[in-house]
């Protein structure tokens, strides 16, 4: 049974997973998707290749599409790991200060 530190809103259960977890979870998920990405263009591959040089193939198709597909599935995972913490309302609020800036008033 879960102990009452653990308990969320409402008395459901929650747990934590640790920061180190989350970013391997997350680097597994982006080499996954890396790889998929590279099996799928294959034959993108080499009929670029076979217009162009390989190597210019290569290098064109890791920054079009391999590169951003890693990013963009590691920071979709990181996100959809992200359990923030409720919003606490503090006892008062700081004063603010405005400065506006004006030219020659």
């Amino acid at each position: 049974m879960a102990s009452a530190s653990l308990r969320g809103p409402a008395g459901r259960a929650s747990f934590y997973i640790p920061i180190r977890v989350k970013f391997s979870i997350a680097l597994l998920v982006a080499l996954a998707w890396t790889f998929f990405s590279v099996w799928v263009s294959g034959r993108w591959m080499d009929e670029l290749g076979a217009v162009t040089h390989w190597l210019f193939a290569l290098i064109a198709i890791t920054f079009i599409a391999y590169v951003p597909g890693f990013m963009n599935a590691f920071l979709v995972t990181t996100l959809l790991l992200d359990k923030r913490p409720r919003r606490v309302r503090p006892a008062f609020y700081p004063g603010v200060t405005i400065l506006i800036a004006a030219y020659q008033e």
